[in-house]
């Protein structure tokens, strides 16, 4: 539909899901509703009006909690340390440097994660609570489906898409 009034109209604008990086600022879409999106620079993280980026969201996307702008940046250490359940340190590490990283919004691929453990390992825990960090979701983590249009409606409509229990990925998809 928006590709279709942009066509007609002549005007073309780039639409971004959470999060987008444009000059030297990155914003995040935390779906407040007073409309406020947090603006990150080198210099200050704060809240704006009138945003310079549009944004889209869907009934499944959930309001961020509200920044605490007096935490440390050890803090990310903290959490991942206390509350993701991770084994070790160098795990601890890959997951800070992924976290990061998606806030570079679609400036650089981002790799998949893949979590795997025994049974009871707290996987799935662990993927919500990195879901709910960079984009969280009102309906929890998604099954992977068979057919690639269900799949790449899912992936199209989220920033981040987290696909819970997937031993296998179907060879319909695969490609």
């Amino acid at each position: 539909h928006f590709e279709m009034l942009a066509e007609v109209h002549g005007k073309r604008k780039k639409l971004y899901r959470r999060i987008a990086k444009t000059g030297n600022a990155i914003y995040y879409d935390c779906i407040r509703e007073d409309g406020r999106i947090l603006k990150i620079t080198k210099e200050k993280i704060r809240y704006i009006n009138n945003c310079k980026v549009t944004f889209i969201h869907s009934a499944v996307h959930a309001s961020q909690s509200k920044a605490d702008f007096t935490q440390k940046p050890d803090y990310l250490k903290y959490y991942i340390h206390n509350r993701l359940n991770l084994k070790n340190e160098q795990q601890e590490i890959l997951l800070s440097a992924f976290l990061v990283s998606c806030f570079w919004g679609d400036e650089i691929f981002h790799p998949i994660i893949q979590m795997y453990g025994e049974k009871g390992a707290s996987k799935s825990t662990c993927m919500e609570r990195i879901q709910s960090i960079i984009d969280p979701h009102t309906i929890g983590l998604y099954a992977l489906f068979h057919k690639v249009d269900d799949v790449a409606l899912l992936l199209g409509a989220n920033f981040m898409t987290i696909f819970d229990n997937v031993s296998s990925i179907p060879w319909t998809i695969s490609d």
